[in-house]
């Protein structure tokens, strides 16, 4: 079968969601539940700071790639974008999980320090179909676009413990370490290529 990657579009909402569930198992949005997913990948799919590509194969969805030109402000945009909805997910996991309310608001009040320069915020791809490529795809999507606006690196923060694959597919890719991060409690490790 043939994989194509086009710009997310809303039918492939609901399948990212899962995606991005099955994926990232430990992440905010899959804490804050499915609709919540469903709405940030609604809310990056119209937003003029954000990018994100799906990669399809035979008609299905296989993965996702969304790159923030305002990486800083992209949660709190979000929350921005529903706030009724976002307090009333957050309400129900903070019954499952009473710290989680003090992180958010700091990851929302703090600015990150980090570089400004565009940054992966997630990639993932169907868990089945890991190591053929449709990561590599998604990124040279990326690279298009970037280059196209004559932007010279991007950045990705991965998660530092526990991610042997993921640090060895950035490396793979052109991605150097350039400094490490915590978000959430979680560490990362910050990782920039130049195109």
């Amino acid at each position: 079968m043939m994989m194509i990657i086009r710009s997310t579009i809303r039918a492939d909402l609901e399948v990212l969601a899962a995606l991005h569930a099955e994926s990232l198992p430990t992440s905010l949005f899959t804490a804050l539940g499915h609709d919540a997913l469903v709405r940030f990948y609604a809310y990056v799919e119209a937003s003029p700071y954000e990018t994100a590509w799906t990669a399809a194969e035979g008609g299905k969805v296989v993965g996702v790639c969304v790159v923030s030109y305002e990486p800083d402000s992209v949660l709190r945009r979000f929350v921005s974008h529903a706030p009724i909805a976002f307090a009333r997910e957050l309400g129900k996991l903070v019954v499952r999980d009473a710290g989680i309310r003090g992180k958010i608001v700091q990851k929302l009040r703090e600015p990150s320090g980090e570089p400004h320069a565009p940054e992966v915020t997630q990639i993932f791809t169907d868990q089945a179909l890991r190591g053929r490529g449709i990561g590599a795809a998604l990124l040279r999507a990326c690279e298009a676009k970037l280059r196209t606006a004559r932007i010279s690196r991007y950045f990705v923060h991965t998660e530092r413990d526990d991610n042997t694959a993921g640090i060895r597919f950035y490396r793979r890719e052109g991605f150097t370490q350039i400094g490490e991060s915590r978000s959430f409690g979680r560490a990362f490790l910050v990782m920039q290529k130049d195109l």
